[in-house]
């Protein structure tokens, strides 16, 4: 799965590097029937979730209104 994540800016204004990829680590890593939020706010968050059997990586958008599935892999 490409996890694509809008860089945090460090003190100095500029993107933090590396972000991304540890991001996708994260991600990559998931232990099956986990997820793991990689985004959001307490009102609007997306998260990362890996199947019960561990062959679906799933990107799911949360909001008041429920959720969304916005990107399906298989592992």
């Amino acid at each position: 799965v490409t996890v694509y994540s809008i860089p945090q800016r460090g003190h100095n204004g500029r993107p933090i590097r590396g972000e991304s990829m540890n991001l996708q680590a994260i991600v990559r890593n998931l232990k099956p029937g986990r997820s793991v939020k990689i985004g959001g706010d307490a009102r609007c968050w997306t998260t990362a979730e890996r199947s019960g059997n561990g062959n679906v990586v799933r990107i799911v958008r949360h909001t008041p209104n429920g959720f969304e599935v916005i990107q399906t892999e298989r592992a």
